[in-house]
């Protein structure tokens, strides 16, 4: 099954790509345990809450979603909201002292995902909105 973590590497794979190598990455992915994963594995969680908190809803535990049109495709959100959708939680550490706006603002990834003229929703070019969008 193809997640949607894996998603935007094959989306992104041009006609030079290897698609050994590719298929070799997805299967047996290399174990990174850098600073950067280890502040967003640990604060996940706390994010989590403060996001149920703000919008006053319930995150509720999920597991795979499988596409019915696809079901080589599948992915593995962070929280479910009922009916208004999925949560994806990320904590970058380069955003450690920084507002969630003040992070979109600033920091150069984040901004490229989101769209000021439209109140900061997330671009629909983004891997994670692509990433969820077809699973």
């Amino acid at each position: 099954m193809l997640t949607a973590s894996n998603f935007g590497v094959v989306c992104r794979m041009r006609s030079t790509t290897s698609c050994a190598i590719t298929v070799k990455n997805i299967l047996f992915p290399p174990f990174i345990d850098t600073a950067a994963i280890k502040y967003g594995r640990d604060k996940e969680e706390m994010a989590k809450q403060d996001l149920a908190v703000q919008l006053k809803k319930q995150i509720k535990p999920c597991g795979l979603f499988i596409n019915r049109d696809n079901p080589w495709l599948g992915a593995t959100p962070d929280g479910f909201l009922d009916e208004d959708g999925i949560v994806e939680i990320k904590c970058p550490l380069s955003a450690k002292n920084l507002s969630a706006e003040e992070a979109v603002e600033t920091l150069s990834r984040l901004k490229r995902m989101f769209n000021k003229k439209i109140g900061n929703k997330m671009k629909k070019i983004t891997i994670i909105f692509i990433k969820y969008k077809d699973s």
